[in-house]
């Protein structure tokens, strides 16, 4: 079974990025706890093994997980990039996640994002609830007579929700049928 991944906490190296630039300016071993749904982590990296170790407690368990990093040069030319290498499939990724049993990436896990799930008309009913209206007090639709990439997207917005409306006439019984269908 697809598991939705929308809802599994998560940790990325940004969150971690303090810890590690500490980590290299310093020879003490140093650490950071954090809490995600209940349950406690504590990070600790050694740059000279290039692995961060996470321990936490889980169902009255004490577990703990070996991280490899690894890290290589920016594309800009200034830095590093650090990322972990996912210990179930070996993987570079930026973000891990938690379950409480494991910390994998989201390739080890048959990962499904919950939007995928949804019908047709859901995705579209929930893209209404989002935004009600994209329009800004500020915003300019047009400029020079020309569309702007704001005025695209108002436009846009109004031809689905007049789209939607036109579905819903057409879904909907008019109120006498409705009417006669429920005195019945």
């Amino acid at each position: 079974m697809a598991t939705f991944i929308d809802y599994i906490p998560r940790i990325t190296l940004s969150n971690l990025k303090e810890l590690i630039k500490r980590q290299s300016e310093t020879d003490a071993t140093l650490c950071a706890r954090f809490t995600l749904k209940g349950i406690q982590y504590t990070t600790v990296v050694f740059l000279n093994k290039n692995e961060m170790l996470f321990y936490w407690d889980y169902e009255g368990e004490h577990r703990k997980v070996s991280v490899s990093l690894c890290s290589e040069p920016s594309n800009l030319g200034k830095g590093q990039v650090w990322y972990f290498l996912c210990p179930y499939t070996g993987r570079k990724c930026r973000t891990l996640f938690l379950n409480g049993k494991v910390i994998a990436s989201r390739y080890a896990f048959c990962h499904v994002y919950s939007y995928q799930n949804e019908s047709r008309i859901n995705r579209l009913l929930s893209s209404f609830s989002k935004n009600d209206s994209p329009e800004r007090k500020y915003g300019k639709k047009t400029y020079k007579g020309k569309v702007t990439p704001y005025g695209k997207r108002v436009s846009k917005y109004y031809s689905k929700l007049h789209r939607f409306n036109v579905m819903l006439e057409n879904w909907m019984l008019p109120r006498k049928q409705l009417e006669i269908k429920l005195k019945e």
